[in-house]
């Protein structure tokens, strides 16, 4: 069990993990669309900006993003 544990921190650190990658871009395109409505939008519109470019996820991934 630790080797894999060993194995997934190497990954990490590489930045070669591809949730961490999603959660990056992810992270982008929040602030992008917050920064667009002249950070008027809260979470619920910005879910609905992502799901209308394909991007279907809850609002718990980024719950700082508005702040």
């Amino acid at each position: 069990m630790t080797a894999k544990w060993e194995k997934s921190q190497v990954t990490r650190l590489r930045g070669e993990d591809r949730r961490q990658k999603f959660l990056d871009q992810l992270d982008d395109l929040v602030h992008g669309i917050r920064e667009d409505s002249d950070e008027v939008y809260g979470a619920p519109r910005i879910t609905a900006e992502l799901a209308e470019d394909g991007v279907y996820v809850n609002r718990k991934p980024w719950p700082n993003a508005c702040d």
